[in-house]
């Protein structure tokens, strides 16, 4: 089988410490992934394939945009060759913006991964999970993983996948929750 390629495209206006991290965890996933629209601080991005361009100029051909508002679910038969996902902190009540941002100037296939609000990261892994032949229904997710930092209980406000009953959580999340106490999630 052929690997799937993975386009993240950072729509956040500033690239947050948190970005850093799942963009780093979805490079020890895929080889196969390029981030583009990273204008700001391409230097906290050492190592990742980075493009300053937006995926709108690189127009990938048979790819599928993963957008939680598509009323289909992915399917691995269907076969997309590149799988386009944005790289969005989500906030508490979702904005729409990977439909506005990607989805309606793309003009591409779009597919949902659940009803779910996923960090970018999880989201690359639920479609290679997808690929590998788990239908987007049989995947299981937790929402609102509790972390301690500091004496302090942080819940996050995120889906994540449950592999052996544990959530496969961002590596390194808790350290930077830490040092940076009081993050807002928005």
């Amino acid at each position: 089988m052929e690997q799937a390629a993975f386009i993240v495209e950072h729509l956040e206006k500033d690239l947050l410490s948190w970005s850093v991290l799942e963009y780093k965890h979805i490079r020890s996933m895929t080889k196969s992934v390029l981030f583009t629209n990273i204008t700001k601080n391409a230097k906290k991005m050492a190592g990742l394939p980075i493009n300053q361009e937006s995926v709108l100029q690189v127009n990938p051909e048979n790819a599928c945009i993963l957008d939680p508002n598509a009323t289909m679910p992915l399917d691995a038969s269907e076969k997309f060759h590149t799988y386009i996902i944005g790289g969005i902190l989500g906030d508490s009540e979702p904005q729409q913006r990977t439909r506005q941002l990607l989805t309606e100037k793309l003009g591409l296939p779009y597919r949902n991964l659940g009803p779910a609000q996923l960090t970018t990261d999880t989201a690359v892994l639920a479609v290679k999970k997808v690929l590998a032949g788990t239908p987007v229904d049989k995947l299981e997710f937790r929402n609102g993983i509790a972390i301690e930092v500091a004496g302090e209980t942080v819940i996050l406000p995120n889906s994540y996948l449950v592999e052996d009953d544990k959530p496969i959580l961002t590596p390194g999340i808790s350290d930077l929750l830490k040092r940076q106490k009081g993050m807002s999630f928005a």
